[in-house]
């Protein structure tokens, strides 16, 4: 019965202890309800004897030989029975799981059919609104087309009717284009001509104000020099009619003695003064302080620093050349120029 199925067990056939045959076997042999067992273990005949027992012998191993055919027979039925009972067991706990997945498939089955059926009804909803939204559509955009096409031929009409006025229009613009183009440069050119007239008065007033400048400064450089020649000159003429001698100790002239008659000069540019009596230039004097002070290369490398090599110090400014005086014998360029004609000159 199929109602029984859920209730029946599956044996353990498994070889073992727990194998459930071997477990009702060891039941039925402590045979505890009790029930009479009939032992049909039959005595091993006697050997020996006269030919009667031997043919009783023989007559009783025949009887044994049919007895334990009979019982091997018995038992191989027996065993038959229970392995045909196991298979079916099997066949039928089988057909039960198969039953049970078979069951959840179809149950499975049913469940995604009526999934699948409210989907396909919720789809069928929505294209039928969509169909209707789609025909709404159509016909809006039937009525915009017509609408828009009454409009285009109301415009085309009235552009039509615009273009001749606007012909019109377009050509007494551009007449007054050109005119109030022609008065606004005709403006412009007088604004221009007129800053121009003023510019050139500007640089006029300014050539007079500088000429006029340095008039004054020649002036007040005139009447400097009598201020010292009236009041300085005095002094110092004092002072070396009484035995006093001016010295001056400058680089390179050592002690320097100006006369009286030269100190306005020396006044007025030491350096200058000082360049002169060495008999060299301002520049040159200079440069040659600078070494003076300082007697280093003065080269420039390429990460635009000094070579500052200690060279040789030239001890009077007439001396002293540049490029060469302040130069290491690396970079000095006389005694490049003379390696580089050395090497010219010499055999190949």
């Amino acid at each position: 019965m199929s109602w029984h199925q859920r209730a029946l067990w599956d044996p353990n056939l498994d070889s073992g202890d727990l194998n459930s045959l071997t477990l009702l076997a060891k039941s039925i042999r402590r045979n505890r309800l009790g029930l009479a067992v009939v032992d049909t273990a039959v005595e091993p005949p006697i050997l020996g004897g006269t030919d009667s027992s031997a043919k009783e012998t023989e007559a009783g191993k025949a009887e044994l030989e049919a007895r334990l055919k009979k019982k091997y027979q018995q038992e191989l039925k027996a065993r038959s029975g229970a392995l045909i009972e196991e298979h079916k067991l099997r066949i039928a706990a089988l057909k039960s799981e198969t039953q049970d997945h078979i069951d959840k498939l179809q149950q499975q089955f049913l469940e995604e059919r009526s999934l699948l059926s409210e989907t396909l009804e919720s789809t069928k909803q929505l294209f039928s609104e969509e169909k209707h939204r789609n025909l709404q559509l159509k016909k809006t955009l039937a009525s915009q087309t017509h609408t828009m096409s009454e409009a285009r031929e109301r415009v085309q009409e009235e552009l039509e009717q615009a273009k001749e006025v606007e012909q019109e229009q377009l050509l007494l613009l551009e007449e007054r284009f050109e005119l109030e183009y022609k008065a606004k440069l005709d403006e412009a050119k007088t604004e221009l001509k007129e800053m121009l007239d003023m510019r050139e008065v500007e640089l006029f007033y300014r050539d007079e104000q500088v000429k006029r400048l340095n008039e004054e400064v020649a002036q007040l450089r005139q009447e400097k020099q009598q201020l010292i020649d009236g009041s300085g000159d005095r002094v110092l003429q004092r002072l070396a009619e009484n035995g006093v001698s001016f010295v001056a100790y400058h680089p390179g002239v050592d002690h320097l003695t100006i006369p009286l008659r030269e100190m306005s000069e020396y006044l007025e540019s030491p350096v200058n003064y000082v360049a002169a009596k060495a008999s060299v230039d301002k520049a040159l004097y200079q440069r040659w302080v600078a070494h003076y002070e300082l007697p280093v290369c003065n080269h420039v490398l390429e990460n635009n620093q000094l070579c500052a090599r200690s060279v040789p110090k030239v001890e009077r400014p007439g001396r002293f050349i540049v490029g060469e005086s302040d130069r290491c014998i690396e970079h000095n360029r006389a005694s490049n120029a003379l390696s580089e004609l050395i090497k010219v000159r010499e055999p190949s």
